[in-house]
């Protein structure tokens, strides 16, 4: 019997080592998880806040939007900073895992430069379309503060790019991306119709980035100032591939030196005086040389 047909050679190699430099492969939406995640905690470890505001960081206190301090006040970086604060945990677990299921299917669609664009453009929206319309539909103040906000944009492209691709909503009711969008809205205008502020700015987001898909405004945009290849609107592509997040896992590879003294000691003393590194390092030889 030779090597390679004893039975720690036919196993399959399992574990390995976590590489940071995979993340670089990471879909960028992925990476803008770990930065609101990272804000999050960094926003309630650091000392509290205008206990006005709700008690909320000091993140959360400088960068959301209202009219007032962003138009009144000349604090127009609000824009944009609102979008990528999150005060509150249970928003931002939904939010993040439908950025996490979202993301990489409007980012494959894109490219990541567009889709970051296209990301912040319905976040910025979002904030504008509050600034003009909650004053006259709720007789209040343009508020806004959250990542629902530009994540509206991404299921609206979702409903447009692949309206016929199915997903289960709550992870039990199937549901097209196009009707899911629908639903998202409808929902949103109850909220709004029921007092809630940032119901306005959602559905900014979700107007913002149709528009910005029916128009082609990005292509326009990016192939005016940055020669980018042209995005000419909805086409589907037929096959979307996701990113495989066990890519990160890259095996360590066994030198010829390692493998020699395992093969020893398995002649000498048995595969049972192995230990459970030791066998591991064995089985990724096995691989290693398998696929040579």
């Amino acid at each position: 019997m030779g090597i390679y047909d004893r039975e720690y050679y036919q196993e399959e190699q399992s574990g390995g080592t976590f590489s940071f430099q995979s993340i670089a492969r990471w879909p960028l939406s992925y990476k803008m998880i770990g930065f609101y995640v990272l804000l999050f905690f960094v926003d309630h470890l650091l000392p509290a806040g205008n206990a006005a505001f709700m008690g909320a960081g000091p993140l959360t206190e400088w960068g959301f939007f209202s009219t007032s301090l962003c138009f009144s006040q000349l604090q127009v970086w609000r824009l944009v900073t609102h979008l990528f604060i999150e005060p509150d945990p249970q928003a931002l677990l939904f939010g993040m895992v439908t950025l996490f299921f979202f993301g990489p299917m409007i980012e494959n669609t894109l490219g990541k430069a567009k889709f970051l664009a296209y990301y912040v453009a319905c976040g910025v929206g979002g904030a504008i379309v509050s600034a003009l319309l909650t004053p006259m539909l709720l007789r209040a103040e343009g508020f806004q503060v959250g990542a629902f906000c530009p994540i509206m944009g991404l299921i609206v492209a979702a409903g447009i790019f692949h309206a016929r691709r199915t997903v289960m909503f709550m992870f039990v009711i199937p549901m097209t991306m196009q009707n899911l969008a629908i639903f998202s809205v409808v929902v949103d205008l109850a909220f709004m119709v029921s007092g809630f502020r940032p119901a306005v700015g959602l559905l900014g987001s979700a107007l913002t980035g149709f528009l910005l898909i029916r128009t082609n405004a990005l292509s326009a945009i990016f192939d005016r100032f940055g020669g980018a290849r042209a995005w000419r609107g909805p086409s589907v592509p037929s096959t979307i591939k996701l990113p495989n997040v066990a890519g990160v896992f890259t095996p360590k590879p066994v030198s010829e030196d390692e493998l020699d003294r395992l093969l020893e000691k398995v002649h000498q003393h048995g595969i049972g005086s192995l230990t459970n590194a030791e066998k591991a390092s064995l089985k990724r030889a096995s691989k290693q040389r398998r696929q040579r």
